[in-house]
């Protein structure tokens, strides 16, 4: 089962989701997307976070990854970049 990356950004994140498929699963949990390599903007230059955000499912990958995305904006309103370093 190999996956496919999609690049993305929310606010001052970057992030990649990994998207795989597996036929064997019901319809609704075809698609699995997971959260990669995530890092925040800090003054032009990006900085490795951890984020803990479920892995997500859907029939098809846009559904899995709008779910994921859903994950992770609940995330990032929960956890505010820390300012004055």
């Amino acid at each position: 089962m190999s996956a496919t990356f999609y690049p993305k950004r929310n606010g001052d994140y970057v992030y990649d989701v990994s998207v795989t498929k597996d036929e064997t699963k019901p319809l609704l949990r075809r698609y699995r997307a997971h959260l990669d390599n995530a890092e925040h903007i800090e003054d032009g230059r990006l900085t490795p976070v951890q984020i803990v955000v479920a892995d997500t499912y859907g029939p098809t990958v846009s559904e899995a990854i709008r779910a994921l995305d859903a994950g992770f904006e609940a995330w990032r309103q929960e956890h505010p970049p820390r300012t004055g370093r």
